[in-house]
């Protein structure tokens, strides 16, 4: 049986796949199973994740489809999975070789819903770590925690989770297709099915930042804009939708969401939308409506008249923030 399922969304990785792959490389490969996810690409991508295929073939499945965004490949994986726990991996990202193996011996008897590694942040053009996200000193390692009784809110992103593939399997979990900024669907729904968590300091996922044309620079998000919007609705479908009573960290993930979707409304200046998105938010109920974010209270006590000055503010935010790219 394999103990961890690895999904790589791959979409014109080719200048860094080999990276990732090489990082997956590990002395205890035979208990991962790879999917590298060719989402439509039209560079070599495939060609190269299909020789790495050729030296592990009970490993590395290279998968070729028609395009349908980072979210149809999650879901792809997710469906097609067999390992024990799942965890997803950008094509322009890596692992900690090192640690991948450590955390594979510890899989070997984890019975925790989530599986929580800190995650390095690194600039694409300098190689220096730009932050480390690191929950586990906060908590016995190894130790397990019922998720409902979590203090802590920011931190359990997609690069820091594994979960269990049965409990995202039986859940029939999905994100969003043809649609950007699903990682907050994808961990909010998982997260949303699990008990508990155990915490390790494993560093594992080696995520990259500056890189020209990501979605959350201010190009990328008056493309996709309309994306983040999209995106807190389904949330907020999904979160009215639960059988149970929701916890904390839930709650704040579906806030994330909204959250995220005012600060690119703000940011861009799309004042119609805005107004629209406020308007929509606030006929949800008071629960969504309440933001978490000081700048969109004050355009709305200032009757939204503010916006050029609270964009150039939040501009400013962001550009001192290197964390944004979490918001993907």
């Amino acid at each position: 049986m394999k103990l961890l399922t690895i999904s790589i969304a791959g979409y014109n990785v080719e200048k860094f796949i080999k990276q990732t792959l090489d990082s997956l490389c590990c002395k205890n490969i035979e208990k991962l199973e790879i999917f590298v996810v060719d989402d439509g690409g039209k560079d070599q991508t495939l060609q190269i994740a299909k020789s790495y295929a050729q030296k592990y073939p009970n490993c590395i499945i290279p998968v070729h489809k028609n395009n349908g965004g980072w979210g149809s490949t999650v879901n792809y994986s997710i469906e097609h999975a067999t390992g024990k726990y799942f965890k997803l991996l950008d094509g322009d990202d890596f692992f900690d070789t090192q640690n991948l193996d450590i955390l594979l011996y510890h899989l070997e008897t984890a019975n925790s819903d989530v599986i929580y590694t800190p995650y390095r942040l690194f600039d694409d053009h300098t190689g220096k770590t730009v932050e480390v996200s690191n929950l586990s000193k906060d908590y016995d390692l190894f130790k397990t925690y019922t998720l409902k009784d979590l203090s802590i809110m920011e931190g359990l992103e997609m690069h820091a989770v594994a979960f269990k593939t049965s409990i995202l399997q039986g859940h029939h979990v999905r994100v969003s297709e043809k649609c950007f900024y699903t990682d907050n669907e994808y961990r909010t729904k998982g997260l949303a099915y699990c008990s508990n968590i155990t915490f390790t300091n494993l560093c594992l996922y080696q995520y990259r930042i500056g890189r020209e044309g990501q979605s959350v620079d201010v190009v990328g998000m008056k493309k996709h804009y309309k994306d983040s919007i999209a995106v807190a609705k389904v949330l907020i479908s999904f979160h009215k939708s639960l059988k149970r009573d929701t916890f904390p960290i839930i709650d704040y993930c579906v806030k994330n969401a909204i959250d995220f979707a005012y600060r690119m409304l703000i940011v861009i200046q799309e004042k119609e939308d805005l107004l629209i998105f406020d308007k929509h938010i606030k006929a949800e109920g008071t629960f969504y409506y309440k933001s978490q974010q000081k700048n969109v209270n004050l355009l709305r006590k200032l009757n939204f008249k503010a916006l050029k000055y609270i964009s150039m503010m939040t501009r400013l935010r962001i550009a001192l923030n290197p964390i944004i790219k979490r918001f993907k």
